[in-house]
């Protein structure tokens, strides 16, 4: 039930563990998708998105932000001409960012990570019918981060080639794309110049939401210092913007930084910055989510030797992710290791065979943790 330090692009709400371990790192294979690898106990290497994965309903906040410009402009019209003019170029600015708002709204709305290809058969359609070209190539991008997320490295490659003199926001995406897609190839050091230099022209566009994900991508593609020096830099901008789009960040960007943290050996750290991220899901009612949430604030406290705690939550998830019919493999692994540090052998066999019966089946677990299997198997007597 770990969500990965990459934890993705905001995609990771919606999404499967199985989904979302893709990788949402693909947060995104390709880096951002999100934030979590299904519910994988592993430090990261991160897509998105994910997704990644944790926010707040996703066109709420926009619609209201395009309703608030729309009724200012009644407002102001209703006062007449003689008695308010509006600044045309400061209308210009506020009608841009509505354009924008409702554009971000449609990209998350078309985002499926469990399914890039349907993704990317959306992307195709909705740029030959955008209203602009710069939300043209916006989509495209989108469309290039989808077979990015299918393999298809080259077809991405070339439809981000194929986005002309790119500025402003559409240079914005292309850079964080490339920086997915090189990443998402084995290169993540050949990645970071990328996701540098959109974080630097994001800061000179004020564009907080994408800098944030810049911010993100650089995290997970560098060592655990550099990790953790970037997620903050981002957890800080996406805490203080007024956008709503970088603040949807704050869920998976505590998540990851509490892992790093973790992986670090700063482990009040990690509870503490979990429990932030326990307490955003919560205010934000994010479902699966918050039961993610919960879940690693008792690991959190499992590393931290407060193991009656952590049983009594981890009971009550496993609770609830039967009742919502999720996978509870990852619940069962955690019982069995509180069980076991509690002196409760029988309790913690009972579930570490739970565990083992789920877990075996885990592909990602499979490939790239065979003694976490291993171990499994023989704690629970098999």
């Amino acid at each position: 039930m770990r969500p990965t330090r990459n934890c993705s692009e905001l995609e990771l709400a919606h999404r499967t563990p199985a989904a979302i371990r893709l990788e949402l790192t693909q947060l995104h294979g390709s880096g951002s998708r999100p934030c979590f690898r299904g519910f994988t106990p592993c430090r990261a290497s991160s897509s998105t998105v994910p997704l990644h994965m944790f926010h707040t309903n996703p066109l709420r906040t926009d619609r209201i932000f395009s309703m608030r410009f729309l009724l200012l402009l009644l407002a102001l019209a209703a006062c007449g001409p003689k008695t308010v003019s509006l600044d045309p170029a400061a209308a210009q600015a506020a009608a841009w960012a509505a354009q924008q708002a409702a554009l971000r709204a449609q990209i998350r709305e078309l985002w499926n990570y469990e399914d890039p290809g349907v993704s990317e058969a959306k992307f195709t359609q909705a740029a030959a019918t955008a209203a602009t070209p710069e939300d043209r190539d916006q989509l495209l991008t989108q469309k290039a981060r989808a077979a990015g997320l299918l393999g298809r490295y080259e077809d991405a490659q070339k439809l981000l080639d194929g986005i002309e003199n790119p500025e402003g926001v559409v240079k914005m995406r292309v850079l964080l794309e490339r920086g997915r897609l090189i990443r998402s190839m084995g290169d993540a050091q050949s990645s970071l110049p990328y996701f540098h230099e959109a974080w630097e022209l994001g800061r000179q566009l004020h564009d907080d939401a994408l800098s944030v994900d810049a911010a993100h991508m650089s995290a997970i593609a560098s060592d655990l210092d550099a990790a953790i020096s970037w997620t903050e830099i981002g957890l800080d901008l996406a805490r203080k913007s007024p956008d709503p789009d970088a603040g949807r960040w704050i869920g998976p960007l505590t998540n990851n930084l509490g892992w790093s943290y973790h992986d670090a050996g700063r482990f009040e750290d990690a509870l503490r910055t979990w429990e932030e991220c326990l307490a955003w899901h919560q205010a934000n009612d994010t479902g699966q989510g918050e039961r993610i949430a919960r879940w690693t604030v008792a690991r959190g406290m499992r590393s931290l030797g407060r193991f009656e705690e952590a049983l009594e939550i981890q009971l009550q998830v496993l609770i609830d992710t039967k009742e919502n019919r999720e996978p509870t493999g990852l619940v069962h692994e955690e019982l069995g290791e509180l069980y076991l540090a509690l002196g409760r052998e029988s309790s913690a066999t009972r579930h570490f065979q739970k565990a083992y019966d789920a877990l075996k089946l885990d592909a990602y677990i499979k490939t790239k943790e065979p003694e976490r299997l291993r171990r499994l198997k023989r704690l629970a007597g098999k």
